[in-house]
C-alpha cells in the first residue's frame, strides 16, 4: 500500500509505502512473511538556475520465519541523501535548437546494520547504470538495504526542440566515490572494494520521434580500459506500445539481451511483459509477464516473475497483485515498481 498526499505542506513533500508479502513454496530456502514499511519526507528549494533536494528515509521491516532457529527478524534503518544540480541553457543553429548543460552532485548516507541472518526473497545487487549512480539503496526488493556513504559527480548536456521540449540527444558523464568499505552483502559474496566506481558514460538520440537509440559504456579509469557496454532500442508511439530491445555485455564474465513490451489490448486492458537472457550459458534470467487493468477511478495490475536467484541455480517464481485508487494510493506488492524496473517507458 503507498500513500502519496496530492499536496505539500509548506513544500515539504511526504510519503509512505507499506508492504506485506507471504512466502511459501520454497524447497531449498526459508518460508516466511514479511512487514515492510517506508516513510519518506523531501523538500526542493529551487530557482531557474540551481536546485538543491535534501530528503530522509526510514525503513522498518518485520519477518516471521518458519526457521526453528529464527523465527521473529525487524531491522530499521535510516538514510539521509542531498541532490544539488546547476541548469545552463542556450540557444544553438540560430535558435532551432536548445542546449543545457547541467552540472550534479548527489551524497548519500546510510548507516551499516548486519543483515545476515535475514533470509533473501526476492533481493539482488542492482545493475549499475546512470540512473543507479542516484539511488540510495544498491541492491533491488526488501531483504538488503546497503550501507552507504558516497558522493556521485556528474554532468550532463542536452538538446532539445525549443518548440514542444523534446529530448533530441542527451550526453551524460558520472562516477561514484565512496568514503566507506560496503559491508552490506549477498549470502556467500564478498563485500564490495574500492574507493569508486567506473565511469559512465550515456548517450541517447532521437531515430524518429518515436523510436531512440542509447548506448552506455563503463570506463575503467585504474585499467585504462572499457570493461562493459550496453545498446538499447526504445519505441514508443502516440497509442502507448512499448517495445524495448537491448544487448548488455561485460568483458570476459558476462553477455545478455533483453526484450520487454508494453501494449494495449483494449481501451481498458494493457500486456506487459520482459525477458532477459544469459547469452553466454545459454539460460534466461528472468522472466516477467503482466497485465493492467485500468477504469476512471481505479487501477489493478498483476504480473508473474520467474527468475534466477543470486546462487547462479535456484529459480524462483513470484506473483504481484496491486491495487490503485487514483488519487489516493495503492494496496499490492510492488507490482508497479517491478515493471517499471523492467519495461522502460512503462507507466
Amino acid at each position: 500500500m503507498r500513500y502519496d498526499p496530492p499536496q505539500t505542506y509548506n513544500g515539504l513533500n511526504l510519503d509512505a509505502e507499506t508492504e506485506y508479502t507471504n512466502f511459501t513454496g520454497s524447497t531449498t530456502e526459508t518460508n516466511g512473511t514479511r512487514l515492510d514499511f517506508t516513510t519518506r519526507a523531501s523538500k526542493r528549494f529551487s530557482s531557474e538556475a540551481a536546485y538543491v533536494k535534501p530528503s530522509l528515509t526510514l525503513r522498518h521491516t518485520q519477518y516471521q520465519l518458519d526457521d526453528a532457529d529464527s523465527t521473529q527478524i525487524s531491522r530499521t534503518v535510516p538514510s539521509a541523501s542531498v541532490d544539488a544540480g546547476l541548469f545552463f541553457e542556450r540557444n544553438i543553429k540560430q535558435g532551432r535548437y536548445i542546449q543545457t548543460l547541467e552540472p550534479r552532485l548527489f551524497y548519500t548516507y546510510t548507516p551499516y546494520r548486519d543483515q545476515s541472518n535475514i533470509p533473501v526473497f526476492d533481493s539482488s545487487a542492482r545493475s549499475l547504470n546512470y540512473n543507479q549512480l542516484f539511488a540510495e539503496n544498491r541492491f533491488t526488493g526488501k531483504d538488503r538495504i546497503g550501507d552507504a556513504n558516497h558522493l556521485t559527480a556528474s554532468v550532463s548536456t542536452r538538446v532539445q526542440s525549443p518548440e514542444d521540449g523534446r529530448e533530441l540527444f542527451r550526453a551524460s558523464i558520472g562516477q561514484v566515490y565512496h568514503f566507506d568499505e560496503r559491508k552490506v552483502t549477498l549470502p556467500d559474496e564478498a563485500p564490495l572494494q574500492g574507493d569508486r566506481s567506473e565511469l559512465i558514460l550515456e548517450a541517447a538520440g532521437e531515430i524518429n520521434p518515436r523510436t531512440r537509440l542509447s548506448t552506455t559504456a563503463y570506463w575503467d579509469s585504474k585499467e585504462n580500459s572499457v570493461n562493459a557496454g550496453e545498446v538499447r532500442v526504445n519505441y514508443k508511439d502516440d497509442k502507448k506500445r512499448i517495445l524495448n530491445v537491448g544487448y548488455a555485455q561485460r568483458k570476459g564474465n558476462f553477455e545478455s539481451a533483453n526484450l520487454s513490451l508494453s501494449v494495449p489490448v483494449n481501451e481498458h486492458w494493457k500486456a506487459v511483459g520482459a525477458w532477459e537472457r544469459d547469452l553466454q550459458n545459454n539460460r534466461n534470467l528472468e522472466t516477467v509477464i503482466g497485465a493492467e487493468y485500468e477504469s476512471c477511478c481505479w487501477k489493478t495490475r498483476v504480473a508473474s516473475r520467474n527468475y534466477l536467484l543470486p546462487d547462479n541455480t535456484t529459480r524462483e517464481n513470484a506473483v504481484f497483485v496491486e491495487f490503485e485508487l487514483k488519487g489516493l494510493g495503492n494496496f499490492g506488492s510492488g507490482t508497479r515498481d517491478l515493471l517499471q524496473n523492467r519495461v522502460y517507458g512503462y507507466e
